[in-house]
């Protein structure tokens, strides 16, 4: 019955368009939308003091995860790639953990990194992490890029139990010489299996979603681009899904009306089914003269508020992460979303 009223909202949505979607089934699983106690909302806001192996404390790309019964004492779970200057070289994913959501440090002293740079060059690096945790398997799962340029980008995994022993494998490996450039892959869990969201990064960049029953095997074919109704002529590049068990929210960097990496800004887009997008039309976070760059930016959900944690590059090219709250329950971000109207259908896994 939930995925007979599901289509029939969708069908009804999109009446006169040419395709029928019927959507995805998109109840949820703990490890993906834990709202956060008011209790443990971090009560600092600004940019935060980062470890980094490489010594610099600058580093991009977080993306966290919240344990509400914790892990090793902690309870916030962030991992990081560190990038001093933009030197991809020490771009390697690294964990870190906190019990605020403000103070990290590496949860096993001289863990990180995770993974080595990759041999041949600055050509040739690591970077763009993502991390879950599988209460399936007990494991923290973590999903990296590494990318071998002219010829390849790969979807990496590493797990690990006890955060000390980790399996690596390759997953997807994409053939620059055919396929899009991929960055910013972000994977979810959802009951029946997991969705991959991803930036195609060639040409005019589109939000991607790729299917998996487990999470292991995906079919790089497969791959839909969402219909989302960004605001006009502005271009995602780097994206991450947050949920509060009832609606998807997807933060997207990137540019509009400028250069790729000359000002970018960060947007809000909200789903309650993967296929239905609205956009606040206006950015999240604002780039300034003094920091030009808002980059790819992560989230948690707390009663009411979206908790931020934004990379961005300053106006001297250093790279800094931050920590910003906003209200999810204001007429600005609620009633000013946009709603598209021809939603793209995507496939019931399963």
């Amino acid at each position: 019955m939930k995925r007979l009223l599901l289509v029939l909202a969708v069908l009804g949505l999109i009446s006169g368009c040419s395709r029928s979607p019927t959507g995805p089934d998109v109840s949820l699983t703990p490890q993906n939308y834990q709202v956060i106690e008011e209790s443990a909302v971090p009560k600092f806001q600004g940019i935060l003091e980062i470890p980094t192996y490489d010594g610099s404390g600058q580093a991009v790309h977080p993306d966290i995860i919240y344990l509400r019964e914790g892990f090793r004492g902690f309870h916030f779970f962030m991992v990081v790639t560190p990038y001093p200057y933009g030197d991809n070289q020490v771009e390697n994913p690294c964990l870190l953990a906190s019990n605020d959501g403000v103070s990290f440090v590496e949860p096993i002293f001289g863990m990180n990194p995770l993974a080595p740079t990759p041999p041949g060059g600055r050509c040739c690096h690591n970077c763009d992490p993502n991390i879950l945790f599988n209460y399936e398997t007990e494991e923290f799962w973590i999903y990296y890029l590494e990318v071998i340029n002219p010829d390849y980008y790969a979807l990496k995994l590493l797990r690990s139990c006890d955060l000390e022993n980790w399996r690596l494998s390759e997953l997807i490996r994409w053939d620059l010489s055919n396929d899009d450039c991929v960055v910013s892959p972000c994977v979810f869990k959802i009951d029946g299996g997991y969705v991959l969201i991803y930036a195609d990064g060639k040409g005019h960049c589109n939000i991607r979603y790729l299917e998996s029953p487990d999470g292991l095997h995906w079919e790089k074919r497969d791959a839909i681009e969402l219909n989302i109704p960004w605001p006009d002529g502005f271009q995602p590049w780097h994206c991450d899904l947050v949920s509060d068990g009832t609606q998807f929210y997807l933060l997207a960097n990137g540019w509009r009306d400028c250069k790729p990496f000359e000002r970018q800004n960060l947007y809000l887009a909200r789903s309650w089914n993967l296929i239905d997008w609205t956009v606040l039309p206006e950015p999240i976070i604002h780039s300034s003269e003094e920091k030009p760059l808002i980059y790819r930016s992560t989230g948690l959900i707390a009663p009411g508020k979206l908790i931020i944690y934004f990379s961005q590059r300053t106006a001297q090219g250093e790279w800094q992460i931050g920590c910003k709250n906003i209200s999810l329950n204001t007429q600005e971000t609620i009633l000013s979303l946009k709603r598209i109207k021809c939603p793209i259908a995507l496939k019931i896994i399963g």
